[in-house]
């Protein structure tokens, strides 16, 4: 949907039409930003028969909304006069605190005490950004949101809150990740235009905690793929509570929505176990200076999954860990150590959430004409009878931080090769990588491994500092928690590597741990990882590593350099990847 189009289909905001916050509207000019006019778009999917077709199991629909218009943002600037002082280079805190001490446009307080005073109901005050999400670099990953407590509270308080999280969301434009986004775009921060969505939260109260049963992040596409899915399947990560510790913690369900039934590929069930959601994040109910914790920001709470469990959540999400046994069984009837796993959702179909998903997914990329990435949150019936309902809480495209690469078996081959793999995750040609760190097989023992990562961390230091990318070979499982199976390096360890490759040993072959911690940060940094098999034409030419004169060489490791960047290419459709040295 285009600016013009939005106008003109979605009603301006009216001050007086509360209690009822049940529309989709807009207040001041400018521009809606690019996140709002994906969610307009939107609207029109309650009413598509194939999604429908899901009720009454499932209802469908856009939170009610308030757009703060980017107008807004420029008159704020220019009222207080900001601006400048937010290009100074002033670091994130100093400019928080200007823009938390300068009063909003009269007109927009207005507004914001209408929506104070009228809804009862927790508030998301979000970004909706012009430039950054339409370029989708990675200004536009940057998440400004404030959460603002329901329930029975006093005006002057919300009100003031309310006030507190726009000017964040303002300030945010200027955070230093945001500003160096732009530039690496290309994009001026002059033009970047801000507008602000104030959103009814999607939940339920237990007590003195408002929260979503499920919070999700559905994308087209997976390189990263777990088992027998295939990239294009897309993937969906869930988690209990709030989307921020999907979002910013990186703690999730991760699953293709073509096979919900399948587990992510863990060795033993303990590291299942270890690696679940154990807390998640809710909204107080209430919200005063006594019950906000000091120096919050928001009204966001950390809570336990004992607190979930308290409130009767956990009987619709999780299973039970039996340890006499050493199994898994579905629901929290039994004693034992809590899995949120989805189960009685995903495998035994309470609600036919997975395949509402899949639905929600193509029309939302037949919306969007391109692959997109969908955030939602989900409330569930306490009884049968009583109808779940899915929020659609935002829509973008995937920009993909790699464009696709096409690679043939036949590439696989010839004599500049020095890495090559039918089994890569990840996506694109990372550039400028001239580096390589080793871990020598003749050196090579399994009960060394905690001095092998020792080694690589410290190397990991000096190659960072100097702002040198590398690529890490090494044997066994990358990050395991089992010095048996791999190499136990933290992802904080070898932040400086962008390719990760995985090697063989006869006595050690082990498989990917994908959902452990370690390999969603991986995820997350978008570093290209390969699998060497011991078969087929996946190889490693170890004599042209041994040939180069090494820049450093430890008692377990090779440090090589070459005069020119390796051409690293992956085909994040096949998962085919190559490495090649060049003369």
């Amino acid at each position: 949907m285009d600016p013009g189009t939005f106008l003109e289909t979605v009603p301006p905001f009216s001050r007086g039409r509360f209690p009822d916050f049940d529309a989709f509207t807009w207040t001041g000019g400018g521009t809606p930003g690019a996140k709002v006019l994906a969610l307009a778009a939107m609207r029109a999917l309650p009413a598509d028969p194939s999604v429908r077709s899901f009720l009454p199991a499932i209802c469908v629909d856009v939170p009610p909304l308030v757009v703060v218009m980017s107008d807004f943002f420029d008159s704020f600037l220019r009222e207080n006069d900001l601006l400048g002082f937010a290009l100074s280079g002033a670091g994130d805190e100093e400019i928080a605190g200007a823009f938390a001490a300068a009063p909003l446009p009269a007109s927009l307080v207005a507004d914001l005490k209408e929506i104070a005073a009228g809804v009862p109901r927790p508030l998301a005050v979000r970004s909706s950004r012009f430039l950054a999400e339409e370029w989708g670099g990675s200004g536009g990953r940057i998440r400004a949101a404030r959460m603002i407590a329901g329930g029975p509270t006093g005006l002057p308080g919300r009100l003031e809150s309310l006030h507190d999280a726009v000017r964040h969301v303002y300030a945010s434009t200027f955070f230093g990740k945001a500003r160096r986004g732009l530039e690496a775009s290309g994009r001026s921060i002059h033009e970047e235009k801000m507008a602000v969505i104030v959103q009814e939260v999607v939940g339920s109260p237990h007590g003195s905690r408002f929260y979503p049963h499920i919070s999700g992040l559905l994308r087209s596409f997976n390189f990263y793929p777990l088992g027998l899915a295939r990239p294009e399947q897309g993937l969906v990560q869930m988690a209990l509570g709030l989307g921020k510790s999907i979002v910013d913690e990186g703690v999730a369900w991760s699953y293709s929505p073509a096979h919900p039934h399948v587990n992510p590929p863990y060795a033993v069930i303990g590291d299942l176990l270890d690696q679940a959601q154990k807390e998640f994040w809710a909204v107080r109910t209430a919200s005063d200076a006594r019950s906000k914790a000091a120096g919050a920001a928001d009204d966001m709470i950390r809570c336990s999954l004992r607190e979930a469990e308290e409130d009767g959540v956990l009987r619709f999400l999780a299973s039970t860990y039996k340890v006499q046994d050493d199994r898994i069984v579905p629901g929290v009837e039994e004693e034992g150590p809590r899995l949120l796993d989805f189960s009685p959702i995903l495998k035994h179909g309470r609600i036919p959430l997975s395949d509402l998903l899949k639905v929600l997914l193509r029309r939302c990329e037949d919306l969007l004409g391109e692959p997109v990435e969908v955030e939602f949150a989900v409330t569930l019936p306490e009884e049968e009878s009583v109808t779940a309902r899915l929020g659609l809480l935002a829509a973008r495209p995937m920009r993909l931080s790699e464009p696709f690469v096409d690679l043939t078996p036949g590439d696989l081959g010839g004599g500049d090769v020095l890495v090559a793999s039918e089994s890569v995750l990840g996506n694109g040609a990372p550039e400028g990588i001239r580096d390589i760190v080793y871990v020598r097989p003749d050196r090579f023992r399994s009960e060394q491994t905690k001095a092998i990562a020792r080694e690589i961390e410290d190397l990991d230091r000096e190659l960072t500092a100097s702002a040198r990318p590398y690529i890490l070979i090494g044997f066994g499982r990358w990050g395991t928690t089992d010095p048996l199976c791999g190499i136990p390096v933290r992802f904080d360890g070898i932040g400086g590597a962008k390719v990760l490759v995985e090697a063989p040993l006869p006595s050690m072959e082990v498989m990917l741990s994908l959902g452990a911690h370690f390999f969603q940060r991986l995820i997350r940094s978008g570093t290209i990882y390969f699998s060497i098999e011991g078969s087929g034409r996946s190889r490693i030419d170890w004599a042209w590593l041994e040939r180069q004169e090494p820049r450093a060489e430890t008692r377990f490791l090779r440090h090589v350099a070459a005069a020119a960047p390796f051409l690293v290419r992956v085909d994040g459709r096949t998962g085919r990847g190559l490495i090649r040295h060049r003369p």
